[in-house]
């Protein structure tokens, strides 16, 4: 799927600019150094319903040091986003998958964010 530089929203294969940004768009979303300096490889954990969970589980993650990467899976060429068109995805550096995924079930126990994401 190919994501706009700027923005960093997620397209579908056949778009080519982002109509926000009027940017082409890009194969690779570059890591960006405000949400990492370490240079790590992030792969997709959570998949959230919503901007605000996104971020309750960006700052969960961060107080125990996990970098976060969110890349919003909203489309706004579209009037309204349902399934695959929809939410924020979390990703995670691999070597702290595991740790971040018992943090986000134990979260989902304790009602710190909603069951209505989905694991990767």
């Amino acid at each position: 799927m190919p994501y706009c530089p700027k923005c960093r929203a997620e397209f579908h294969e056949d778009v080519a600019i982002c109509a926000d940004c009027n940017l082409p768009l890009v194969a690779v979303l570059p890591v960006s150094t405000e949400d990492d300096d370490r240079g790590l490889e992030y792969l997709d954990l959570y998949l959230a319903p919503d901007n605000m969970e996104a971020e309750n589980i960006k700052v969960l993650l961060q107080r125990e040091d996990i970098p976060v990467l969110l890349k919003d899976r909203t489309c706004s060429a579209l009037p309204m986003n349902i399934g695959e068109l929809s939410g924020v995805t979390v990703a995670v550096a691999e070597q702290d998958r595991t740790k971040a995924k018992a943090l986000l079930q134990e979260a989902i126990q304790d009602e710190y964010i909603s069951p209505n994401g989905t694991f990767f």
